[in-house]
């Protein structure tokens, strides 16, 4: 199926992030402490964990964040009962795009079968994603977003990492609990905060937040990348809550 352009649409504050992210894998990752850190952490300045503790502070803050994480773990927290919730965010989320409501059932019903997720044959006329577009369309995403390289190939590894999302939506088991990505996200801040000689962190985790970040910014744009924002997010998502894939 043809992939076409992203068109996504990120502000000030998501750029300085992923910009800022980018120098922390970078720079960070550079310096040597000794072999006192392991091989997945990375070691902040003072400076640089309160530059981090700021935007990210903002960022969570921000509606695109707190709509984008509620709508993928309403999706996939393994009930059925947040469905209409969803439903809602997902329409009204593309409304203030400027995309229209019309046949919104059928727009719904195909957003669900292309993902993954069971929709009635009645409406829905989209087959499920696969994996090897999924992937091409965030390489791609990133490329738009002009992600730095190195950090680029560390999101690439952290979604193909966790490319069992597609088995376990197949199966329809839990993969989030509500909260659990802005929880993970306070946890990582509270890290961060009051720190004094430097602190380290998890890489894996750090390039969760830009996975997120990134994605978030076509989640309600067209169907196809929404669904590929959607996996993404959850892929990032899943990283910052636990950042070895689960075997």
């Amino acid at each position: 199926m043809a992939i076409y352009a992203p068109q996504p649409t990120i502000t000030r504050l998501e750029s300085d992030l992923l910009v800022l992210l980018a120098k922390i894998v970078l720079d960070e990752n550079s310096v040597s402490y000794g072999g006192n850190v392991g091989s997945d952490r990375l070691v902040l300045s003072d400076e640089r964990a309160r530059e981090l503790c700021d935007l990210l502070t903002e960022y969570i803050g921000s509606r695109a964040f707190v709509r984008g994480t509620t709508f993928v773990e309403m999706l996939f927290d393994g009930r059925l009962g947040h469905d209409h919730d969803a439903r809602e965010i997902y329409l009204s989320s593309r409304k203030d795009m400027g995309r229209t409501r019309v046949l919104a059932s059928r727009q719904w019903a195909d957003f669900k079968a292309r993902i993954g997720l069971e929709a009635s044959p009645y409406e829905a006329r989209a087959r499920p994603m696969d994996s090897s577009q999924f992937i091409e369309m965030e390489k791609r995403l990133l490329r738009k977003l002009a992600v730095h390289p190195a950090l680029e190939k560390l999101i690439e590894s952290l979604v193909i990492d966790r490319i069992e999302i597609f088995d376990k939506i197949e199966k329809r088991e839990k993969i989030l609990v509500p909260g659990q990505i802005r929880g993970t996200a306070v946890k990582f801040l509270s890290q961060l905060q009051g720190t004094c000689g430097g602190i380290d962190v998890s890489r894996t985790q750090v390039v969760g937040i830009a996975t997120v970040v990134s994605d978030a910014t076509v989640l309600f744009s067209t169907r196809d990348w929404g669904v590929a924002g959607t996996l993404s997010t959850i892929a990032g998502g899943l990283a910052m809550s636990s950042p070895k894939p689960k075997a």
